[in-house]
Parts: structure tokens; sequence; C-alpha cells
């Protein structure tokens, strides 16, 4: 039976506006710490952008479950945790560049919660709703390559 540890309702804007007014934090294992920064610059150094981005109101859901595998008798295997954010990213069609700083911001999210003082190994996410994303634009790119082509 899987239980939840709380699911947390968090506006993405206010991951990238914590992202961009605190400065860059993270352990040096943070998978995304090296794209933090220059996304913060551009956000803050591009008033259009930010404003856009404040005006977005999509939000993502993040939850952490716990199944427990063993069985009535307290045999079988020891649980398992896992990290589950949904979320629904802006709809536009001309808006590539926003969904991928949403997605983004999700994981930065999501690594806030798999690191949360927890000893190695982190457990696994799943990340799923509606990306409004095609293969090859910038949030499938972030996905499934961890990166963004300049273009």
């Amino acid at each position: 039976q899987p239980t939840g540890g709380g699911v947390e309702t968090v506006q993405i804007r206010e991951i990238l506006a914590n992202m961009c007014s605190e400065g860059v934090r993270g352990k040096d294992n943070d998978g995304w710490r090296h794209a933090a920064a220059p996304i913060s610059k551009m956000v803050r150094d591009v008033p259009a952008l930010s404003e856009v981005l404040r005006e977005c109101g999509q939000i993502v859901q993040l939850g952490t479950f716990r199944w427990d595998r063993r069985g009535d008798d307290g045999a079988g295997d020891d649980p398992i945790e896992v990290i589950i954010a949904n979320t629904h990213l802006y709809f536009h069609p001309d808006a590539s560049h926003i969904r991928a700083l949403q997605a983004f911001a999700v994981c930065r999210g999501i690594d806030g919660l798999r690191d949360n003082g927890r000893a190695r190994p982190t457990p696994p996410f799943i990340f799923c709703g509606d990306l409004n994303a095609r293969i090859g634009s910038g949030a499938s790119d972030l996905l499934l390559h961890g990166e963004v082509r300049a273009d």
C-alpha cells in the first residue's frame, strides 16, 4: 500500500523567483546546479521574460510516496520511496522557452525533495502531466538530455 508524506502544491513561478532572488544554492551533487546560475541571470536580465513568468499561474504538485512491500507478517522487501511531480505546463504554442524554464523549475523542486537530508541513494521520481511539449522542444530536450540547445 502506498503512503504519502503529503502532497505540496507549489507555484512554478515561485520556484523560479526563489532561485533568482536568493541566488543559486545547492550541493555540489545537485544535477541542475550548473544550469541554475545562467538561467537565474537570464530571468533577472530580461524584464519581459521575468514579467511573463510572474504572470504564468502553472503549479506543480510534488509528493513523496512510500510503498511498504512487506506482508502482514513483516516478511518481504524493504519499503521503497518514489517522488511524483504532476504539472500542466504553459499552453501557448509560441512559448517553448517558457515551458523549458518551467520544466527546469520543476526539476529543481524534485531535486529539493530528493535531497532533503537523505542518505544516498536518492529516491527515483516520476515527472508527469501535460507538458505541452513536442519531442525536440526545449522542455523535452531538457528532460530527455539534461540540456537545451542555444537556438
